[in-house]
């Protein structure tokens, strides 16, 4: 028996006590069984009340942290290739891919509704990138859109 139901407890049987001092038994006993009866619904309530707030206060807070900390993500990732710097864009429409050549310190910046590409460098091993990527590599970089329905959006950053 927790904390909770022995408060409930003692609250009925101080309700059937000061009933039975009152000479009126079997006024009691239905307060009694009624007491119980509202006792497990309210605790049941207080339940799903708790249960409530467990799984959206968590929700709440990581979505806080990820509006915050997301426009200081991508304005850091822009700057990694420095000030002087050429950009491209490209649009990628489902299942189309592209061959793109870089040399140095590039950023990828993905966009549109499904953020996921896939990327292979020098023909190396297939790499899922979600929304940004950073690279420091020179040679070919090919850009697939996986994606079956939706299309995404490239910027392309690379150093001079």
């Amino acid at each position: 028996m927790n904390s909770n139901e022995s408060i409930k407890v003692d609250l009925s049987m101080i309700n059937f006590i000061w009933l039975c001092w009152a000479k009126n038994r079997i006024e009691a006993e239905n307060v009694f069984a009624t007491d119980n009866h509202i006792s497990y619904h309210a605790s049941s309530i207080m339940m799903i009340v708790t249960l409530v707030l467990l799984l959206t206060l968590p929700l709440i807070t990581l979505s806080s942290l990820w509006l915050r900390y997301y426009r200081k993500i991508m304005i850091e990732a822009l700057s990694f290739p420095g000030t002087t710097y050429t950009e491209n864009s490209i649009h990628l429409m489902p299942s189309q891919s592209v061959n793109v050549q870089v040399k140095g310190k590039c950023v990828l910046v993905v966009s549109g509704v499904s953020s996921w590409i896939t990327i292979r460098i020098n023909g190396g091993p297939r790499q899922r990138v979600f929304k940004v990527r950073l690279l420091n590599v020179t040679g070919n970089l090919e850009i697939i859109n996986e994606s079956k329905v939706f299309q995404v959006s490239i910027i392309i950053r690379c150093e001079s």
